[in-house]
């Protein structure tokens, strides 16, 4: 379920949910009234403007940070309180 349209909230569905899923109806995706078209305008239109907020989510002006592997997978974590959210 889709619940906002900004490209960092559901960016990453494709990471969980196959393509064939979805194309034969195992998989279903709920999107409220608009999403496709404020998605459109804001992650399209304004991208530019949208611009610092992508670098706060996704911390690309931080330096790196402790390396931490789970599962086999190295994976680097960043503090941005108070950024997007309060956690």
């Amino acid at each position: 379920m889709y619940t906002y349209f900004h490209a960092d909230d559901f960016g990453g569905v494709k990471g969980v949910v196959y393509q064939v899923n979805i194309d034969s109806g195992k998989v279903k995706i709920f999107a409220l009234e608009g999403f496709m078209e404020h998605s459109i305008a804001e992650n399209v239109f304004a991208g530019t403007v949208m611009s610092p907020c992508a670098s706060y989510v996704y911390g690309n002006a931080e330096p790196p940070s402790e390396k931490r592997t789970i599962d086999g997978l190295e994976y680097e974590f960043l503090m941005a309180q108070g950024s997007e959210a309060p956690s």
